[in-house]
């Protein structure tokens, strides 16, 4: 499920690649990969999503959950490269705008 983690120096910022699907099976490995990479003390926390292929409301109350924890830490949070399914099930339940958006972009800038 977890395929990568990145640390950009310059721009302080994280990134957690995740991989195949997010479901109640793989959301206590999310969660921990999660705070795991919140420990690294990035500025920003970015979940790259662009190899995942299911997502049921497991993988989105992790989403939250890291989200929540972000904030504690005081740490952006963000998703990237949502594929379109995943995009449609965080827009039906109305987590897009709390999980802070969706960027596009897989670069690390």
């Amino acid at each position: 499920m977890l395929t990568s983690v990145a640390f950009d120096t310059r721009t302080d910022t994280t990134v957690l690649s995740v991989a195949g699907d997010v479901d109640i099976a793989v959301t206590p490995d999310l969660r921990a990969a999660i705070d795991e990479t919140l420990a690294l003390g990035a500025a920003t926390l970015v979940i790259d999503l662009a190899q995942v292929t299911f997502m049921d409301s497991s993988g989105i109350s992790a989403l939250v959950k890291g989200r929540v924890a972000a904030d504690v830490a005081g740490t952006g949070f963000q998703l990237r490269n949502v594929p379109p399914p995943v995009r449609r099930v965080l827009e039906i339940t109305g987590s897009v705008d709390y999980l802070g958006g969706m960027a596009a972009d897989s670069a690390m800038a």
